[in-house]
């Protein structure tokens, strides 16, 4: 494809309706002592980035790198597949320092 190109994908959204109080699966206690402390932490991680010049244009340049796409560099398409593997794996690790707990995560990566 064409580096000009946007993909379009399909994204579906389910909504799934809980009680916090379910003695069974003890969903406010998930609630606050997982979700609400990681709902932080990527707050955290998006002011420690928007704060530091060097993770921030780290960021940047890795996720400018996968929006690029194959084929939009040159004509070496190999290469180029590697150098967008690679920023992938770059735009994640900056993630993972800063939200180590997203390692855990079902983030759909390498899928």
């Amino acid at each position: 494809g064409n580096g000009n190109q946007i993909d379009e994908q399909q994204m579906e959204i389910t909504i799934s309706r809980i009680c916090l109080h379910d003695p069974i699966y003890n969903h406010q206690y998930h609630w606050n002592a997982t979700l609400l402390p990681r709902i932080a932490s990527f707050v955290d991680a998006v002011y420690s980035i928007r704060r530091d010049d060097g993770k921030r244009y780290r960021l940047l340049m890795a996720m400018a790198q996968c929006e690029m796409g194959i084929g939009s560099l040159g004509t070496d398409l190999l290469k180029e597949g590697y150098e967008m593997e690679n920023a992938k794996k770059e735009t994640w690790k900056i993630l993972w320092e800063q939200c180590p707990w997203l390692l855990h995560c079902d983030t759909a990566f390498g899928r």
